[in-house]
C-alpha cells in the first residue's frame, strides 16, 4: 500500500516536472523570438534613420530639439552611411552665434549595435564664431552634462576644420587654421587624441581631455613657434587638473618646458587652479638648465571685469648672469606687475647680493602699453654712491631704447684700491634698431664724468655707435 502512494507521488512529480520542462521550453523559443523582432526592429529602425534621407531628416529634427538653441539647416543631401553633407549651418546661443558653411560626416552604423556612435569622419569647411556681445564679463563656468550621457560612447574617427575665425560682432579678433585629430567620448569625458592644429604663431599638436560629468582636465600638447623667440623654438605643456574645493572648479600641477630642437631650456612648473572669472597661478617655479638661481611666479588672470586683467608678482631668488656680463652675479628681488596688454604698471626691486664692488640696486616704478614700456624714477646705490635715471623702450617701429642714468658720490676704491677720491657720472643715449640687420641701426650716447682728485678734473668722453662702428671722442 505504501510503495502504491510512492508510485503515485513520483508519477505526479513527474508529470508535474515534464509540464514545466515543455512550458519552459515553449516559453524560452517564446522570449527568443521576441528579442530576435526587437532587434529586428531596432536595427529596420537605425537602418531607415541612418540610411535613408527621409530617417536622416528625423534624426537631425530630433538632435536640434534637445540643444538648447535656434538651428538653422540650408541644404541636405546624402545619407549618414555614405557621406552627409549639410550647407549654411547657424546655430544661436545666447550671445553667441556659430556659422559653418559646409559639413559633412559619415557614420559606421555597425558600432550602434554595441552602444557606440562612431563616425568615420566629420569634415567642416570655413567656421566663424560671433561673439554678439563682447562687453559682457567672462564667466568661466564648468560645462556639466546629465549623468545618463556618461553611459553613452562615442568616437570621430577623423575631425577636421580648414579654418576658423573668431569675431567680436563684425570685428575679426583671431583666426586658426587646419585642424586635424581623434576625438573620443566615453564615460563623461571628451579627449581629443593626436591632434594638430595651425595658429597665428605656430603650430600645436598633442592630446587633450575634459571631464564633464566630474570636472577634470589634462594635456599633453606641444607648441612649435613659428619664428624662434630668441633661442626658443617650442614649448612642451603637460596639465593634470582634478576636482577642487573652495570655489576653484579644478585645480593641479602645470609643466612647461622650452625647447630649442631637442635642447631643454627653461623649465616652469607649478599649479594652476580655475573658478568662474579666474585663472589662478600657484608656486610656479621657473629655472634654467645651467643657470644658478630661480623665480617663482604667483598671480592670477581676472576675467570679472570688462577687460581681462593679469596680476603677477615674480620674485627673483639669486641669478647669476655670468653668461650676459662676464661677471659672476646673484640677483634677487621682486616684481609686481598689474593690468592688461594695452595699459599694465607696476614696480620693480632688485639687487646684486656681493661684498665686492659688484654690490648693486635698483628700484623702480614702470607703466607701459603694447608698444613701449617706461621706467620713469630709477634708483639704487653702487659704489657706496646713488644712482638715478630714467628708460623707455619701444617696439612699434623696430626697437628703440632711449635712458639716462647719474652716479653720485661714486667711490672708485672699490674697484681700483689706489684711486682715491669720488666720482659723480653723467651717461645719456639712444638706441635704434630699425630691421632685422643691425647694419641699419644706429646708436648715440654721451657720457659726462666729474671725476675728483685732491683737485677738480673733469673728463668728457663722447661716443657714437654707427653702422657696427663705435666712435668715441675725448673732450
Amino acid at each position: 500500500m505504501y510503495f502504491w502512494k510512492f508510485e503515485f507521488v513520483w508519477d505526479l512529480v513527474l508529470g508535474i516536472w515534464n509540464f514545466l520542462g515543455g512550458y519552459l521550453q515553449v516559453k524560452r523559443w517564446i522570449i527568443l523570438s521576441v528579442i530576435a523582432a526587437i532587434i529586428l526592429c531596432v536595427t529596420s529602425i537605425i537602418g531607415w534613420m541612418v540610411g535613408t534621407s527621409k530617417g536622416n531628416h528625423f534624426v537631425l529634427t530630433v538632435i536640434t530639439r534637445f540643444i538648447s538653441a535656434k538651428i538653422d539647416i540650408g541644404r541636405v543631401t546624402g545619407t549618414l552611411t555614405d557621406n552627409l553633407r549639410i550647407e549654411g549651418i547657424k546655430v544661436n546661443f545666447p550671445g553667441w552665434e556659430i556659422r559653418v558653411k559646409t559639413m559633412e560626416v559619415s557614420l559606421q552604423p555597425a558600432y550602434l549595435t554595441a552602444g557606440t556612435v562612431v563616425f568615420k569622419k566629420a569634415v567642416f569647411q570655413d567656421v566663424s564664431i560671433v561673439d554678439l556681445n563682447p562687453d559682457a564679463l567672462v564667466d568661466i563656468v564648468w560645462p556639466k552634462v546629465p549623468g545618463w550621457l556618461s553611459l553613452v560612447s562615442g568616437r570621430i574617427k577623423n575631425l577636421s576644420f580648414d579654418r576658423m575665425v573668431f569675431y567680436s560682432k563684425d570685428k575679426e579678433k583671431s583666426r586658426t587654421g587646419n585642424f586635424q585629430g581623434e576625438i573620443l567620448w566615453r564615460f563623461g569625458t571628451l579627449t581629443v587624441k593626436d591632434a594638430a592644429i595651425e595658429l597665428p604663431f605656430g603650430k600645436l599638436e598633442g592630446s587633450a581631455g575634459a571631464g564633464f560629468v566630474r570636472p577634470a582636465l589634462s594635456a599633453n600638447v606641444k607648441l612649435i613657434a613659428q619664428e624662434p623667440v630668441g633661442t626658443v623654438e617650442s614649448l612642451l605643456v603637460s596639465i593634470k587638473l582634478k576636482p577642487a574645493q573652495n570655489h576653484e572648479h579644478v585645480s593641479g600641477p602645470i609643466t612647461v618646458t622650452a625647447m630649442s630642437g631637442s635642447k631643454d631650456l627653461l623649465y616652469l612648473k607649478g599649479n594652476i587652479a580655475i573658478t568662474n572669472n579666474t585663472i589662478k597661478f600657484k608656486e610656479m617655479l621657473l629655472t634654467e638648465k645651467g643657470r644658478q638661481g630661480e623665480a617663482h611666479i604667483d598671480g592670477m588672470l581676472d576675467f570679472a571685469s570688462n577687460e581681462s586683467i593679469f596680476d603677477l608678482q615674480l620674485k627673483l631668488s639669486h641669478i647669476n648672469l655670468s653668461k650676459e656680463l662676464n661677471i659672476k652675479t646673484s640677483f634677487s628681488g621682486n616684481m609686481h606687475v598689474k593690468g592688461n596688454p594695452r595699459h599694465y604698471k607696476g614696480g620693480i626691486n632688485i639687487r646684486n647680493e656681493d661684498n665686492t664692488w659688484k654690490n648693486i640696486s635698483l628700484n623702480s616704478a614702470f607703466e607701459g602699453d603694447s608698444s613701449q614700456i617706461q621706467l620713469k624714477e630709477i634708483s639704487g646705490g653702487f659704489l657706496d654712491g646713488t644712482l638715478e635715471g630714467f628708460l623707455q623702450m619701444s617696439w612699434i617701429r623696430g626697437f628703440y631704447l632711449t635712458g639716462g642714468l647719474k652716479g653720485r658720490d661714486l667711490n672708485p676704491s672699490k674697484i681700483i684700491p689706489e684711486w682715491k677720491g669720488k666720482v659723480n657720472a653723467d651717461s645719456s643715449g639712444a638706441f635704434r634698431w630699425a630691421d632685422e640687420s643691425m647694419q641699419t641701426g644706429a646708436t648715440a650716447f654721451c657720457i659726462l664724468m666729474h671725476y675728483i682728485f685732491a683737485a677738480t678734473a673733469l673728463i668728457f668722453l663722447r661716443a657714437v655707435f654707427w653702422r657696427s662702428a663705435l666712435i668715441m671722442r675725448h673732450g
